[in-house]
C-alpha cells in the first residue's frame, strides 16, 4: 500500500447516528478490484481497534491473505476443503458452519470473496444462500463478519439479496488513483449524510492508524467497528 495520507472529508459527529440498539456484525463490501478488499482486511487486521482481538480468516479458495509484512498480527486461518468437492453451495455452507462450530468465538472474522462461488456452483444466487446462513451463526456468536462481492459479477436481485442480509453494506471503487466508498446499506442507521460518497487517497497507512482523525469519514468507522 502506498504511504500516503488519507485525503479526510470533515464530517460532522452528528452525520454518523445509530440506534443505541442496533450494532454492526455483518459487513459486506461491493469493490471493483479484489486488491480493495485485500487492503481494507489488512488495514483492519492490522488497526489499533483490532488489538487484542481474536481475527478468524475462512478461506475458500485463499484469495486473500492477512498475512502482512508491515504488520507483526496475523489471523488464524481455516482453510474449508476444496470447495469443488461440494455439489452445491448448501454443502458447501454446512461443511462451513459445521467448522465454525468446532472452533471458539472469533472477534472478528474475514471471509473470502464470495462471487467466485456463483460459478463454482453454476447457481448465480449462491453467495446469497451463503450470506443468508451465515450472518445469523456470527451475529449468535457476537462475531463481527466481513463479506465481499465484486461488481458487475451479479445481477440486482442477488446484490439486493445479499445487502438485505448484512448491517451495513458499502461499495468501494477506484477512481482517478483515490477510492470512492459509499455506503449503499445501514441497518439502524438514517441520516442521509450518512450515504454521501466520501474519497480517500487509500485506506491509512499501519503507523496512521494509532489515532483515526475525528473527520474520518463513517462509513469507514462503522466498518471497523468503532463507531
Amino acid at each position: 500500500m502506498d504511504r500516503m495520507e488519507p485525503n479526510l472529508e470533515r464530517v460532522s459527529p452528528k452525520d454518523s447516528v445509530m440506534t443505541t440498539t442496533a450494532r454492526t456484525r455483518s459487513i459486506l463490501l461491493l469493490v471493483s478490484d479484489l486488491r480493495i478488499y485485500q487492503d481494507f482486511a489488512e488495514w483492519v487486521t492490522s488497526s489499533v481497534e483490532s488489538e487484542g482481538e481474536s481475527i478468524l480468516h475462512v478461506s475458500f479458495k485463499g484469495a486473500i491473505s492477512l498475512v502482512s509484512e508491515e504488520s507483526p498480527r496475523t489471523a488464524e486461518v481455516l482453510n474449508i476443503a476444496d470447495i469443488r468437492d461440494c455439489d452445491n453451495e448448501i454443502e458447501m455452507t454446512k461443511r462451513t458452519l459445521d467448522a465454525l462450530s468446532r472452533m471458539e468465538r472469533f472477534d472478528k472474522v474475514f471471509f473470502d470473496p464470495l462471487s467466485p462461488l456463483s460459478e463454482t456452483f453454476s447457481e448465480e444466487s449462491a453467495p446469497a444462500y451463503v450470506l443468508k446462513e451465515l450472518v445469523p451463526f456470527l451475529e449468535h456468536r457476537g462475531s463481527l463478519g466481513y463479506f465481499c462481492l465484486t461488481l458487475d459479477s451479479h445481477d440486482n436481485v442477488t446484490v439486493a439479496q445479499c445487502k438485505d442480509s448484512t448491517d451495513v453494506c458499502i461499495q468501494v471503487t477506484q477512481q482517478d488513483g483515490s477510492l470512492l466508498v459509499q455506503a449503499l446499506s445501514a441497518k439502524g442507521i438514517y441520516t442521509k449524510d450518512f450515504f454521501l460518497p466520501r474519497v480517500c487517497r487509500n485506506w491509512p497507512a499501519i503507523e496512521e492508524r494509532a489515532r483515526l482523525p475525528s473527520g474520518f469519514h463513517p462509513t469507514i468507522k462503522t466498518a471497523v467497528g468503532i463507531d
